[in-house]
């Protein structure tokens, strides 16, 4: 199954709230790079990661946010193995809500 097929909708996600940042694996689907896991919470999901490009772009803590095109991520990273694999999301960005 390829990932592009495991689309969410972001309002099955919701707003939530950005707990910080660490980083990322240097590999995601096959691609090097650099990669950012972002800590989000809301009380539909409670606590989640969601992988994203690595970015300059800052997020306060405690900020509201909501996630541009997510789709499921399966990590098999030790770090992404302490969040259950269905709460882990790819998106191509956060977006800071004001």
């Amino acid at each position: 199954m390829k990932q592009e097929t495991l689309v969410l909708l972001p309002n099955f996600i919701g707003d939530a709230i950005y707990e910080g940042f660490e980083a990322g694996p240097a590999q995601l689907n096959g691609k090097k790079g650099s990669y950012t896991r972002h800590i989000l919470f809301n009380e539909k999901h409670g606590k989640f990661y969601v992988y994203t490009p690595a970015s300059s772009r800052v997020i306060g803590n405690g900020k509201m946010v909501t996630v541009e095109k997510p789709l499921l991520f399966i990590d098999n990273t030790i770090n992404g193995r302490n969040i259950e694999p269905a709460k882990n999301v790819w998106a191509e960005k956060l977006i800071e809500v004001k």
